[in-house]
């Protein structure tokens, strides 16, 4: 009885309301400070494929001559391609985990279907551009086809009449 009466002490341990706004935007920083992590990884990678080719290129353009030189030649090849290869898988993981927490941080801002339905409408757009000009040229063929008669009798008319010489009145 006497819990019921006396004066309540601190209460630490009381119901607090889930604010998920809070946790919504602690997300959204971790995964936009992930996907800058992630695109200078992506722009390390595409700078180590630059030097690599490079190397590649310096070595296919050097101009000494000999056995070693050949040599030497055939490792760096073998090694560019190797690098080249490797960095390049990287660089498709990189993007595909990119664009995979890009999608997580669109859905969690509420982007994701009008990024998705953009997309859509640029890809019909697209679609009917490239249906618009086939059909261009399409009707552009069969324009010429229709005039050849016409171009075949101009022709003929021009041979005749400088075979003959264009005789003036």
């Amino acid at each position: 009885m006497r819990i019921w009466f006396l004066p309540k002490t601190s209460n630490n341990s009381s119901i607090k309301p889930y604010n998920a706004s809070d946790d919504e935007k602690s997300l959204s920083k971790n995964l936009k400070k992930h996907i800058r992590q992630l695109e200078l990884q992506i722009s390390e990678s595409t700078k180590n494929i630059f030097e690599a080719q490079l190397v590649g290129l310096r070595a296919t353009l050097d101009r000494n001559s000999g056995l070693l030189h050949s040599v030497k030649k055939k490792w760096y090849k073998s090694a560019v391609e190797t690098s080249t290869t490797w960095h390049t898988e990287r660089l498709i993981a990189l993007y595909q985990e990119k664009q995979s927490l890009q999608d997580q941080l669109d859905r969690l801002e509420g982007k994701f279907w009008i990024k998705r339905i953009r997309k859509w409408i640029l890809y019909l757009l697209s679609g009917i551009v490239l249906i618009f000009m086939i059909w261009i040229l399409f009707m552009g063929l069969i324009t010429a086809i229709y005039l050849m008669p016409l171009w075949i009798s101009i022709v003929v008319v021009y041979i005749f009449l400088h075979r003959k010489g264009w005789k003036r009145f």
